[in-house]
């Protein structure tokens, strides 16, 4: 049959075969480099996502270092490096959601990342507050307490000396020595937030008012007992101002320790999850990509 077609003919019917040959190959290397272009857009798209993850994860160990430190040295200073600190964790986050916007698997855990890091802001403030409250127990009422009985108890030591009173001498000896470790284990718990301060502060306050009675028996003049009364009610606002300092300092490393430690935590495994899904994904489109490029 074919010896009878014309060489004309053959000649274009061979033509027209390697035209359509070519025109499948270029199909083929089309649908191919098509493919492998979406995969390089989906692949460094998820490198923008895992980015932004990693600016957020920057952002949180900020903060969390921080926050120790306030804890450690509160200062204003600190204070307000961290708010900063805590801000940039916010505008952070707020990129992250958007790069996400693609990946609505993937966008609802770094919603929660966002509500967590918000939460982490407020619990701050709260550490703020009750700093204050324990700067504020410490300046207001201990060391005005403490100042007060110190003046009477030197004045009452002065007399004794002047008047040769051995008992006096030596009863307001004690007492002020036993106030002036109570300040000291008061300034110490404020620092440390740990209990033995607390403790021991505790411990020379009872040791102060046995003085304290001590003083009052050995007395015979009225209006020097009366200052030992004063100087008890002192110590009494004293031990308050001390309890108030505790509940403050204990309330402040509650909030630090485990709230915001464990939010913190939470929030590094959820990125941490978030990351690794997307380094599979890449690592899954790579192959994809290198197949598809080889086909084309």
């Amino acid at each position: 049959m074919l010896k009878n077609l014309k060489i004309s003919t053959k000649v274009f019917a061979g033509f027209g075969t390697i035209l359509a040959l070519l025109a499948v190959l270029s199909l083929v290397g089309g649908v191919s480099l098509g493919s492998a272009g979406g995969y390089f857009t989906e692949y460094r798209e998820a490198a923008r996502q895992r980015n932004a993850l990693n600016r957020v994860n920057i952002a949180l160990q900020r903060v969390r270092v921080n926050v120790r430190n306030f804890i450690i040295a509160p200062k204003d200073q600190v204070a307000r490096q961290t708010i900063d600190r805590l801000g940039q964790l916010d505008r952070e986050t707020g990129e992250a959601l958007k790069v996400m916007a693609s990946r609505p698997d993937l966008v609802s855990q770094v919603r929660i990342v966002d509500a967590k890091g918000k939460e982490l802001s407020t619990l701050f403030s709260d550490v703020v507050k009750r700093q204050a409250d324990a700067d504020k127990a410490v300046k207001d009422v201990i060391d005005v307490a403490g100042f007060q009985a110190d003046h009477e108890l030197t004045g009452l030591i002065k007399t004794g000396q002047r008047e040769n009173l051995i008992d006096e001498m030596y009863y307001g000896g004690m007492a002020l020595r036993h106030l002036l470790l109570a300040r000291l284990e008061a300034r110490t718990f404020l620092a440390r937030g740990d209990e033995e301060s607390f403790g021991q502060a505790k411990k020379n306050l009872a040791e102060l008012d046995g003085f304290l009675q001590k003083l009052a028996k050995a007395m015979e003049d009225d209006r020097r007992k009366a200052r030992v009364v004063k100087i008890a009610e002192s110590s009494k606002t004293f031990a308050r101002g001390l309890d108030d300092l505790h509940t403050a300092v204990q309330t402040r490393n509650d909030i630090f320790e485990v709230r915001m430690t464990a939010l913190g935590n939470d929030m590094v495994k959820t990125g941490d999850d978030l990351t690794g899904t997307l380094r599979d994904f890449q690592d899954a489109l790579g192959p994809k990509a290198e197949s598809a490029i080889n086909t084309a």
